[in-house]
């Protein structure tokens, strides 16, 4: 009786072991990169909406009850046209800047992350874009991309790019799609009962997600604003105030207004002026890539100002607009989570009408009227600029 009963319950742990064991899933999302680039760049392509799916996936699995991240795996890609030594270079960096970003806007260690160096194409990304797409010769495209050699592989895509047909539409259409790098979510989910866990895809893509993870509300997308003050005219008594706005693709839009009226009649002391300028600006460089307003810029700007100034002795007086343009180049710098301070230097050519006026027996008597004409500097910033809005925060390395 023992013997039986031993036996029954040997049958039934045995039964039961196969539900009691872990299921392994896997979650990928890829992010595209500019062409020869390996800064993580939030707005390009389809960035946005997959860099937003990743951060909720992983906030939703850190949440979850039974899931578990055990690793994660990132690979990279590069396009074939390049030589192989400079692709396997990219690709690398890729990976790594994507590990960094990671690190920096979650609460991931280092050591979850594995780079997977197995290879710098990725071939199957290039056959299902060939397959799905109308190129001439598709078959023998997919032919030689089956080839299991990767070297005389790559030199047969080159030579095929040499047919003119071939070589601009793999340009514009196919090889775009291999400039990424994918993070892969390695999940291990401890179901207690077979029949109360979902079955799980072995891979799935950013697309595939709404059916798999719980239902989140979509955030808002991110919105960058700033407001700002010239320290440099703060410094000489003149307050001014400027925004700027962030157009997208790397453009913002600048306007600053300043005014100051102060005189003392005691000692024929003048300082009044007012006007502003704006400027349309093109972000360029690794760090404005991952970060809007922040980093190089260069521009257009356009100034009107007036002004009178008197010390005593001398009155200068431009109460007609007086105008500069010109070109400006400038660096924003993070000092804050919403802070930066922003250096500009501008070039241009100024011009306007200026009277010159002498005070005489509580008078002013004018001496001349010039017309300035000026090509040089004629415009400079040191300005503290608060970030406003979604997502328009500085994000610093933690030690």
């Amino acid at each position: 009786m023992k013997c039986t009963r031993s036996i029954l319950l040997w049958l039934l742990v045995g039964c039961c072991i196969p539900t009691l064991q872990a299921q392994e899933q896997r979650y990928s999302f890829r992010i595209g990169f500019h062409t020869g680039k390996s800064a993580v760049d939030t707005l390009y392509g389809d960035n946005p909406q997959v860099i937003r799916s990743m951060l909720e996936s992983l906030d939703m699995i850190r949440q979850h009850p039974r899931q578990t991240l055990e690793s994660i795996t990132l690979t990279g890609s590069a396009s074939p046209e390049g030589n192989r030594r400079g692709n396997q270079r990219l690709a690398l960096r890729r990976q790594q800047a994507l590990k960094d970003y990671l690190i920096r806007h979650t609460s991931l260690s280092p050591h979850r992350f594995h780079l997977d160096t197995s290879d710098y194409i990725s071939w199957a990304q290039f056959a299902d874009a060939v397959a799905s797409s109308q190129l001439p010769q598709r078959e023998a495209l997919l032919e030689i991309i089956g080839s299991t050699d990767s070297t005389p592989r790559k030199a047969q895509i080159v030579a095929a790019m040499s047919v003119s047909s071939h070589g601009k539409q793999l340009r514009r259409r196919i090889f775009p799609l291999l400039r990424n790098a994918t993070v892969h979510l390695n999940i291990v989910d401890a179901c207690p009962l077979a029949e109360l866990c979902p079955v799980f895809p072995t891979t799935v893509l950013e697309e595939d997600l709404p059916s798999i993870l719980p239902t989140a509300t979509t955030p808002p997308p991110p919105f960058y604003m700033a407001v700002k003050t010239n320290l440099l005219y703060d410094a000489l008594l003149v307050p001014n105030l400027g925004v700027e706005f962030y157009l997208g693709r790397s453009w913002s839009f600048s306007g600053n207004w300043q005014y100051a009226w102060w005189s003392s009649n005691r000692h024929h002391r003048y300082w009044r002026t007012y006007g502003g300028d704006f400027a349309l600006r093109k972000w360029v460089g690794r760090r404005s890539r991952s970060k809007p307003l922040t980093g190089h810029h260069v521009g257009i700007y356009g100034q009107l100002l007036t002004y009178d100034f008197e010390w005593g002795g001398r009155d200068y007086l431009a109460d007609k607009w007086n105008y500069a343009a010109g070109v400006e180049y400038g660096y924003a710098l993070p000092v804050g989570r919403r802070l930066n301070l922003d250096f500009v230097i501008g070039i241009g050519y100024g011009g306007g009408t200026c009277e010159e006026y002498r005070p005489r027996n509580g008078c002013y008597i004018r001496q001349a009227v010039r017309d300035r004409h000026w090509v040089g500097p004629t415009k400079a910033e040191i300005s503290l600029v608060w970030l406003i809005g979604r997502g328009n925060t500085n994000q610093f390395n933690q030690k």
